[in-house]
């Protein structure tokens, strides 16, 4: 369509190509930021579900894994025992700890956008 044609139906002057496809892009690039899902994240306890605490729940330390959706993390317990794993994209994962040569039941969890799932991984009971 020429300049005079666009004038008459339109009015103005036709946008440039390169600049309707840069601002093309930049929208594409807004709404695609818009629309993945929020992270979610796994707050859990490894304690010794059998011990001398009130309600039978003894908080002790080690290491906690994680494993799901492509990705494998690791970290260490705080001193009570309480983890964290942040930042999740929505989907299924399994958490296992241990400490030494001792390795404790694994757990399936679902995160779910923008919300915490929390878990408690317990010593095995002799």
């Amino acid at each position: 369509m020429d300049r005079a044609v666009w004038k008459a139906v339109i009015g103005g002057v036709p946008p440039q190509p390169r600049r309707a496809v840069r601002r093309l892009g930049a929208v594409a690039l807004v709404v695609a930021s818009c629309t993945s899902p929020a992270p979610g994240s796994i707050h859990g306890l490894l304690a010794d579900c059998g011990g001398p605490a009130p309600g039978g729940v003894y908080p002790t330390s080690g290491t906690v894994w994680l494993v799901g959706n492509g990705m494998h993390r690791s970290g260490h317990t705080q001193t009570e025992g309480r983890f964290v794993f942040a930042n999740l994209s929505p989907g299924s994962y399994t958490v296992y700890a241990g400490h030494g040569s001792n390795h404790y039941p694994e757990q399936s969890v679902m995160v779910k956008a923008g919300s915490t799932s929390t878990i408690t991984l317990c010593f095995p009971i002799p």
